[in-house]
């Protein structure tokens, strides 16, 4: 083999694994899903990733795995009593005056397993695609509450947006 082909090879590989570096890292930070779509996060969703207060952690049996994108997986048996729950605060949002609705809860959802809880200022959201409205400008903090003595296995993707229908957590492109 030539110097001038084993120059060519090195450049080839070489090439190969900067691609293959600049694809990883794409992927790392959520460009582009396991289909191969080029996905973007929503820059409607009111909820914020960076201003999550729910973070990794064991709760009563019940394991919060939160992923960089955003999206809650909650694993186990609540340990609470029958009848109790547990509170897994998410986030604090500054909301004005409007007409919202949330979604992204996955299936399960219910006043039996687990629900999406507030302040009190709107009913708690146990399905998706909720909308409400405020009548005037609130601080609502939001939570996860599981029930005790329920079993979950589920990937929460919270969305809330303005207006009567329900956002999307990734738009796909």
């Amino acid at each position: 083999m030539t110097r001038k082909t084993k120059n060519i090879i090195k450049s080839i590989a070489f090439i190969l694994v900067a691609l293959f570096a600049i694809a990883m890292t794409l992927a790392y930070v959520g460009v582009f899903d396991r289909g191969g779509s080029a996905s973007v996060y929503n820059e409607e969703n009111l909820f914020n990733v960076a201003d999550y207060t729910i973070e990794n952690t064991e709760q009563d049996g019940i394991t919060v795995t939160v992923n960089r994108a955003g999206q809650i997986k909650l694993e186990g048996e609540c340990e609470a009593a029958e009848g109790a729950f547990i509170t897994i605060p998410l986030q604090t949002i500054e909301l004005e005056a409007g007409e919202y609705t949330i979604n992204g809860l996955g299936d399960g959802s219910s006043d039996e397993t687990y629900f999406l809880q507030n302040d009190g200022l709107i009913p708690p959201v146990m399905e998706d695609d909720v909308t409400f409205e405020l009548t005037e400008d609130a601080t609502i903090t939001f939570s996860i509450v599981v029930f005790g003595g329920t079993e979950v296995d589920v990937v929460i993707s919270p969305v809330l947006v303005e207006g009567d229908e329900a956002g999307s957590f990734f738009i796909v492109g």
